[in-house]
């Protein structure tokens, strides 16, 4: 599957990131943000992408799309913060099926994140 191709019925670019702050409990500061996967509606309505991960962890072309898609919101969305916020970083959920089959650091690679690897958390 490519990131064009409909999944579920849910086209790739309806799956975002959503983010939760990371507060440090010691000083109350926000140091980073958990990186939250979520397909949103034509209604607006979003949903948790939880039970659509579960359903592809045995395509794992679909699911390595899946995980590209949320790699390319953090990209849009969060590396920005990085410059300004030297000690901020992100906390990203990578299926084990991912991590597992030597998928992941391609995906990194070919998205550009490498230079930023330090500042994520999976």
């Amino acid at each position: 599957m490519t990131d064009k191709t409909i999944i579920h019925r849910a086209p790739i670019d309806r799956l975002i990131a959503w983010y939760q702050p990371i507060v440090d409990l010691n000083t109350g500061e926000v140091r980073g943000f958990e990186a939250l996967m979520r397909i949103v509606e034509p209604d607006g309505q979003a949903h948790s992408a939880g039970p659509l991960i579960e359903t592809l962890e045995k395509d794992l072309d679909a699911l390595a799309a899946v995980v590209s898609r949320l790699l390319v919101c953090i990209r849009e969305d969060v590396v920005p913060v990085f410059e300004p916020h030297g000690d901020f970083y992100v906390s990203i959920n990578i299926p084990p099926p991912i991590i597992g089959t030597g998928r992941l650091r391609p995906i990194v690679e070919s998205l550009g994140h490498a230079h930023w690897g330090r500042r994520s958390v999976v």
